[in-house]
């Protein structure tokens, strides 16, 4: 940024003459608002959707080319993310600029996460195939990082959305036969692989409440054989992730897990069967 908006914010604080009531002010190094109004309102108010793509395309490449201490990298990878996008940019046309504009940028194209912030923005129009395609970028490109780092890649994130793209894939796209059974069996293998890691928060047991809920509209189109070893898995699933309940932290991320697991434990497909212990294999 060539100007300096602290000084600015400071300058247009001093002219009312006291410090009662200020949207925005500073408080040391961090910029504020008041959280009753907050940024989004402020931008969905006052900006319009070019305005903000054309704010933050140029800041995400000039981020994108230096080194970034911790609170900017996460600036950094919070400004990528769709979910966060789509909250103030609503124009369909702006969101597809942005992650062109992105993508030309050589450290931004290499990594998973835009990809896979990119395979969501399709999963919202509907366009599925492309979506996937995107999301197996993402997959490639993990898979270069560790080659030219030599460090391994977490993929959890793209693991777990592979299975959510499953399951929207099998309500929407009207699956059927052996390959949606082939979807379901991926979809828990990848929900558990996450849920046996170190720190799985609450994003694994949202996936398995979509698995559960995908297959409650879909099992009329499965054979009755495929329909009980689902129903098995699921059922499996849903036992394990309550013993992985406690390696959540307390708060938001254990509360929506336990509200998830409520709604299961409510559901006939959550009911464990002997024969589901050993039923597929964890891929790694």
């Amino acid at each position: 940024m060539e100007l300096d908006f602290g000084a600015i914010i400071d300058g247009l604080n001093r002219k009312p003459g006291n410090d009662v009531f200020r949207i925005v002010r500073r408080n040391g190094a961090m910029i504020e608002t008041v959280p009753s109004i907050g940024a989004e309102n402020i931008l969905r108010t006052l900006f319009g959707d070019v305005e903000i793509v054309d704010a933050i395309v140029p800041l995400l490449k000039n981020l994108s080319l230096v080194y970034r201490n911790p609170f900017q990298h996460q600036m950094f990878t919070q400004m990528m993310r769709f979910k966060i996008l789509t909250n103030v940019v609503k124009d369909q046309s702006q969101i597809d600029r942005f992650f062109e504009h992105n993508k030309q940028e050589l450290h931004i194209r290499r990594m998973p996460l835009f990809w896979l912030q990119w395979h969501m923005a399709k999963c919202a129009k509907g366009e599925l195939v492309v979506a996937e395609k995107y999301l197996e970028q993402g997959y490639k490109e993990a898979k270069e990082y560790e080659r030219r780092t030599g460090r391994k890649f977490d993929r959890r994130q793209l693991d777990y959305r592979r299975a959510k793209f499953l399951m929207l894939r099998a309500r929407q796209a009207g699956r059927a036969g052996a390959d949606l059974f082939r979807d379901f069996k991926e979809a828990c293998e990848l929900t558990e692989k996450v849920l046996r890691q170190d720190d799985p928060q609450h994003y694994p047991f949202e996936t398995l409440q979509e698995i559960e809920q995908a297959f409650e509209n879909v099992r009329h189109n499965l054979a009755e054989v495929h329909v009980s070893l689902i129903q098995e898995w699921i059922g499996r699933l849903g036992n394990y992730a309550e013993k992985r309940l406690n390696m959540l932290p307390d708060g938001f991320q254990k509360e929506k897990a336990q509200e998830v697991l409520a709604v299961l434990a409510s559901r006939k497909s959550v009911k464990l069967s002997p024969a589901a212990e050993s039923e597929y294999p964890v891929r790694t």
